[in-house]
């Protein structure tokens, strides 16, 4: 009599939708046979604060200007899995008093080292087109392999449009000078030749002060903060001033994001506004290098190369268990970091170790270069501790190659679907009888049901669900279709109805 009275159940709960935990649904799960579910209400907004850490070096710029143009394409893809609350806040990778700050600074001036060069196999530049030269001895990488570094030669901006986008853009280009997105100049860089630098995409974004009031006053905050109403201000806090660097030229991407959200530091008011304690956070690493963030109290020093001396780097295992500290719900703590690999061969130690100990111990730095891989912006060195860090997260940390193809456009599109079963928790609405007669179901747009198998999903604990629930939620493994939902019931064989 007990498995048919099991037997008997019904749906008692439709525990709709993605994004987090329903408060509106009541059942008695505790009284097999009986189904009285009040409609299910559609959660509230996501909340996500977004920390954005950009490496803030010249040869970053145009991955800089992507990131401010298709990011809010980016937002849109996670809210085409669940609608969101969210916050970007900026940062650069800079050491100094000011490491962690968030930025409102757009930067207004040409920089020559944002430049078009580009790196080809020896001989090849003319593939490029007939402007284009060799400059210099051909380099060579680790491996041994021979690159000619190439240099568009121009006259005119319209030249650089035009052979850099397209002949529409050079003709543009020409009739309307305001449209150039690259500038023919002549510089101490070119070694006196003329050639093209990228305009800083920061084209009717404010003065900084402006621009601060404007973040400020969207959030009543003290902090310059990015929100849904200021979304289009984005591209003007990604694309910042290239700050000094230090003799040594070190990137410390990961004491900077500590020093920004840590509650009791010295960007602690900074931390305290930005962080909601209710809400997820993805911290988003982005370089064409590596990370060289000094551990504290350590006196050695490292070179632009992150090659340490006195092993004074922090642990990559503490800056992980330091980023998981930052939330009560250290599953709620996401990171993406986005860096150069190996080509297929970035998690293969000895092929690591070899691309470090050539970098490392260079004889003659100015004949070779040790680029990792090279993408659609250009070359990539070999970002060792951005790997470790997406591995030390676990389920919570991924690594995406910037050399891979389609560039930052298509990682942004891959990290907003990888990250979206994470936001899309369920949370029960009762105790189930038995855990074995929990069964979620995917909720298509159109179509029937489908029952999600065991394997493809499991029960977490969150804070926010409901505490006759034991505070459970069910989180899938991988990310739906946009627009289906998540339904719950607690029987073997019931079908929920929409």
């Amino acid at each position: 009599m007990k498995k048919n009275a099991i037997s008997s159940l019904v749906v008692l709960a439709i525990a709709s939708i993605l994004g987090g935990c329903n408060e509106d649904s009541r059942v008695n799960a505790d009284s097999p046979g009986t189904s009285n579910p009040l409609p299910a209400r559609q959660s509230s907004r996501v909340p996500l604060d977004v920390l954005l850490v950009v490496d803030h070096s010249a040869t970053m710029c145009e991955e800089q200007a992507a990131l401010g143009q298709y990011f809010a394409a980016f937002l849109s893809t996670v809210e085409s899995y669940t609608p969101l609350d969210y916050r970007v806040a900026v940062i650069n990778a800079a050491t100094g008093n000011d490491a962690g700050k968030f930025q409102y600074h757009p930067r207004t001036e040409l920089d020559a080292k944002c430049n078009a060069d580009q790196l080809m196999a020896a001989g090849e530049c003319a593939q490029l087109g007939n402007k284009w030269k060799a400059t210099g001895s051909p380099l060579v990488n680790w491996q041994g392999q021979s690159f000619d570094q190439c240099r568009l030669e121009c006259e005119t901006s319209a030249d650089c449009d035009a052979a850099i986008i397209d002949s529409t853009a050079g003709r543009e280009c020409a009739r309307q000078a305001d449209t150039c997105e690259w500038q023919c100049i002549k510089s101490l860089d070119f070694d006196g030749m003329k050639a093209c630098a990228l305009q800083p995409q920061t084209d009717g974004c404010p003065a900084a002060a402006e621009l601060r009031a404007l973040l400020t006053g969207d959030t009543s905050s003290s902090v310059p903060i990015i929100t849904r109403n200021t979304v289009d201000l984005l591209p003007c806090i990604t694309t910042t001033p290239t700050p000094p660097m230090p003799a040594n030229g070190r990137r410390q991407p990961f004491q900077s994001a500590l020093l920004a959200l840590d509650r009791e530091g010295p960007n602690a008011v900074q931390a305290q506004e930005f962080l909601r304690d209710d809400a997820f956070l993805l911290i988003l690493f982005m370089t064409d290098e590596d990370d060289c963030s000094r551990a504290n109290g350590r006196s050695g020093s490292s070179n632009s190369s992150c090659c340490a001396l006195d092993n004074d780097l922090v642990s990559v295992s503490e800056v992980a268990d330091r980023l998981r500290g930052l939330h009560s719900d250290p599953s709620k703590v996401l990171v993406a970091t986005l860096g150069g690999a190996l080509d297929n061969t970035a998690s293969q130690t000895a092929s690591g170790e070899a691309y470090w100990d050539w970098r490392c111990q260079l004889f003659s730095p100015s004949k070779v270069t040790t680029h990792a891989c090279l993408g659609a912006t250009g070359p990539a060195g070999l970002s060792t501790r951005m790997i470790a860090l997406a591995d030390e997260m676990g389920r919570y940390g991924s690594f995406y190659n910037v050399c891979a193809p389609g560039s930052i456009p298509t990682l942004l599109e891959t990290v907003a679907r990888n990250i979206s079963p994470e936001l899309m928790r369920v949370c029960l609405p009762s105790r189930p009888l038995l855990q074995e007669l929990l069964q979620p179901w995917i909720m298509p747009i159109s179509g029937p049901a489908r029952p999600v198998a065991a394997g493809e999903y499991d029960l977490i604990s969150d804070a926010t669900c409901r505490p006759e629930a034991d505070y459970l939620a069910v989180r899938l493994k991988r990310p739906l279709d946009p627009g289906d939902t998540i339904s719950v019931s607690y029987s073997f064989t019931a079908i929920p109805n929409e």
